[in-house]
């Protein structure tokens, strides 16, 4: 896995007599930092890299190497909307499907055939592919 990409949008929300208005915007500025909950809420990456997608439509990078499908996660999005004002703290929390290989054929294409012997003793090549073993 090399990358994940935790999602989140930013609005303005207008409230009349009709009812809340959703609009789009961009903040002034996004920090956001990643925790293990499963753990503890242990940071797993602090200062990740925020990134816009479109008008108020933003992602978190995530290294993919460092986060399991055994564990939930937490991005924490610091959001500072208008210059000079608070920051405020937005949630996203997540956790990962394992990735299941479809069974199928493994196929290997050798240009000799391996022999390895040990004091004229053969020895067997194993192979392990999603728990089935081979033997060359």
């Amino acid at each position: 896995m090399a990358e994940i990409k935790i999602y989140r949008r930013f609005y303005s929300i207008i409230s009349d007599d009709s009812g809340e208005t959703y609009t789009l915007i961009n903040p002034f500025s996004i920090s956001a930092n990643s925790y293990n909950i499963t753990q503890g809420s242990a940071l797993v990456e602090n200062n990740l890299t925020v990134t816009q997608s479109s008008t108020g439509i933003y992602y978190a990078l995530l290294n993919g190497a460092l986060y399991n499908s055994n564990d939930e996660y937490q991005v924490t999005f610091t959001v500072v909307y208008i210059d000079g004002t608070e920051s405020k703290e937005l949630y996203s929390q997540f956790k990962l499907n394992p990735v299941i290989s479809p069974k199928g054929t493994l196929s290997v294409d050798m240009e000799s055939p391996l022999v390895y012997e040990i004091d004229n003793k053969p020895i067997t090549l194993k192979i392990n592919v999603n728990n089935t073993t081979f033997e060359l």
